[in-house]
């Protein structure tokens, strides 16, 4: 066992460097795979003088990236606002089904993508952001609705019911983690 884990060729099959179009360096942040293991979804940021952010998707085994935009040339991730430059969203998780992906902001207010959940449609990458205050993490449950960890309490967001929200208080001292676990 011990020779098993000091042995490191293991760890590392392969390098991708995701496509940006600023060509500064970004960071990558908790990444997400589809509920199928066939794609990858990384939220990427650039650290230079804009808050951009995209999410750049790497198809799975063959590792290559994903086109969002076949229209412009080159390999192009999806911006996180069409309008707008926001940072990337700090984690993403896909829908149960595949169908869309999710992603919240930091939480703190100094981030550009603070106050709003991204929601991609991953049949053809359009996406809208759901208005909240300060999330900070999220939770898919297999119905579809959406929790919402907040500052104040956990929202809860069902897409089938027109988006509506349920509130469930906190303490105000934020809600931190937020995870599904079915009974």
């Amino acid at each position: 066992l011990i020779d098993t884990l000091l042995d490191v060729s293991h760890l590392e099959t392969g390098r991708l460097h995701l496509s940006t179009p600023t060509g500064r360096r970004i960071r990558g942040r908790r990444m997400a795979l589809s509920p199928d293991g066939t794609l990858l979804a990384i939220p990427v940021r650039d650290f230079g003088t804009s808050p951009a952010g995209w999410i750049a998707f790497v198809r799975l085994p063959d590792f290559t990236e994903v086109d969002t935009d076949p229209a412009t040339d080159g390999t192009q991730a999806l911006p996180v606002s069409a309008s707008a430059p926001l940072a990337a969203p700090t984690e993403v998780k896909f829908g149960l089904d595949g169908t869309r992906l999710y992603g919240n902001g930091s939480g703190d207010p100094a981030d550009g993508f603070k106050d709003q959940v991204l929601v991609v449609d991953m049949a053809d990458y359009s996406r809208f952001t759901i208005p909240t205050s300060r999330p900070n993490s999220l939770a898919v449950a297999p119905d579809g609705r959406v929790f919402i960890g907040t500052w104040s309490g956990v929202r809860v967001y069902d897409p089938v019911v027109g988006g509506a929200f349920t509130t469930v208080p906190g303490t105000g001292a934020g809600a931190g983690g937020v995870s599904w676990r079915a009974s």
